[in-house]
């Protein structure tokens, strides 16, 4: 009975749809279907129109009219529609919503993997002289002449996707629909991760109003830059006052700001763009700027040995190394993770998937990287209290201090944050000529009241 019902309810979409594709609303009536006539001859009203077949509730940005010859001939018409379809975010048991025909006979419009599930939005008519008729769906579908019409339509959908990037009117609001899809799209389809890159679109620590793309992040390069740079954070604001900025900034670099959870796993997988520039996360060990940095970090690494020492024994829970950063100007230290372990942005995402696997979440709580900045006053007298061997209690607490708030400002959060608390409590009663070990007033009571205390006391 269900399956009687589904193919009666199609062969009412397919008489509804042959009313509307064999009268033209906008042109002369004629009995071609819309896909078969020449594009030249279909007014965009009657595309609008054919597109209500599909969707009857929204209207299509873009179209895409077009006819493929060589190795397979096919003719198609395919639709963005104005805003992504309801359900077509989840990317879970994804079915094309494209319709086959062959030799202008309706075949399908449910082929799982017709199109790549990050283009679950498009919705459209294919149809086909070459494709056999007399199969199975299942056989059909494992077509090699079927799966060649697959890529050449991805191919041809990207590129109408470029057109609408490249508008200067639409371009941001179909971004802000449609980029969820773009960045599935180069997790996902291996094969035209470089086409849609260059469709991305970022702000940056220089163009923090405007969005940019990969392409033009390149050609603003400084002179000498090889690397495409970023950093991932909860959003734009946050990252703008992140200490990992400060040097690159000032000497003139640009940062890209990844504020969604995608980019985050986008960032694993587009390693390079075009080819040649690689991607890297600010956020890690290894940066590296110009070659004078490393000749000053091992200059800096000499006359730091001793406080890095102490740094090493104060913090060996929480730190696996402790380097001279080539990253801060004006903040006294900053975390990093290692360059093969998450970075803040990413355990900060894990944390708040409380569906995280195991296997995902290997890696959280990991030992970090504690960057000094060597010409900070707070670092440079640090160094004078070791050489003079004069550290105590208090130079503890003032380290696990910086320790807690690089880690807070680097986008990491304090596992222990009454610890903190008590430490803060400690250097504000110093700095005021209170003992560290101050002890808090008993509370007293009125006689009145303390004789209803022990009564009430008593009761119980």
């Amino acid at each position: 009975m269900a399956l009687k019902l589904k193919k009666l309810r199609k062969r009412k979409w397919h008489k509804r749809s042959l009313r509307l594709l064999l009268s033209g609303t906008g042109s002369k009536p004629t009995l071609q279907p819309v896909w078969t006539r020449k594009p030249t001859d279909v007014a965009p009203e009657d595309y609008i129109s054919f597109y209500t077949t599909f969707d009857k509730f929204s209207q299509p940005l873009n179209w895409t009219h077009f006819r493929v010859e060589g190795e397979v001939e096919f003719t198609a018409l395919l639709y963005v529609p104005n805003s992504p379809p309801p359900g077509s975010t989840d990317f879970v048991d994804v079915k094309s919503h494209v319709k086959l025909y062959v030799k202008r006979v309706f075949i399908s419009d449910s082929f799982d993997n017709f199109l790549p599930d990050w283009l679950n939005f498009i919705r459209g008519v294919v149809d086909s002289d070459d494709l056999p008729l007399n199969v199975s769906r299942e056989i059909l579908q494992q077509n090699k002449l079927l799966q060649t019409i697959q890529k050449k339509l991805v191919r041809k959908i990207i590129s109408l996707l470029q057109d609408i990037m490249d508008d200067e009117e639409r371009w941001e609001s179909f971004y802000e629909n449609y980029s969820q899809f773009i960045k599935m799209g180069i997790i996902r389809d291996q094969s035209n991760r470089g086409r849609l890159s260059k469709l991305l679109r970022f702000h940056s620590a220089q163009s923090t109003d405007k969005m940019i793309g990969l392409e033009t992040y390149v050609a603003n390069m400084k002179e000498g830059q090889e690397d495409i740079y970023f950093i991932g954070g909860e959003n734009k604001e946050t990252l703008l006052r992140s200490p990992l900025l400060e040097r690159l900034t000032k000497k003139g670099y640009d940062v890209l700001l990844f504020t969604s959870p995608m980019d985050e796993y986008v960032s694993m997988h587009l390693t390079k763009y075009d080819n040649n520039y690689k991607l890297i996360d600010i956020s890690k060990e290894g940066l590296k700027l110009d070659d004078n940095d490393k000749e000053m970090q091992e200059i800096y690494k000499k006359e730091y040995e001793p406080l890095i020492t102490y740094l090493k024994e104060v913090l060996q829970r929480q730190i696996s190394s402790v380097e001279v950063s080539v990253r801060l100007s004006t903040s006294p230290c900053a975390l990093v993770s290692a360059s093969w372990g998450m970075s803040a942005n990413l355990e900060r995402i894990l944390k708040a998937q409380a569906m995280a696997d195991k296997q995902a979440m290997f890696g959280l709580g990991a030992k970090k990287v504690f960057e000094i900045n060597p010409r900070h006053p707070i670092i440079k007298q640090l160094l004078s209290i070791v050489e003079a061997e004069e550290q105590d209690s208090r130079t503890e607490d003032i380290i696990r201090v910086l320790y807690d708030s690089a880690a807070l400002s680097s986008g990491y959060s304090v596992d222990d944050s009454a610890s903190l608390s008590s430490r803060l409590h400690r250097l504000v009663a110093g700095s005021l000529s209170i003992s560290p070990d101050f002890e808090v007033e008993e509370e007293t009571f009125p006689e009145p009241v303390k004789a209803a205390v022990e009564e009430e006391k008593a009761d119980l």
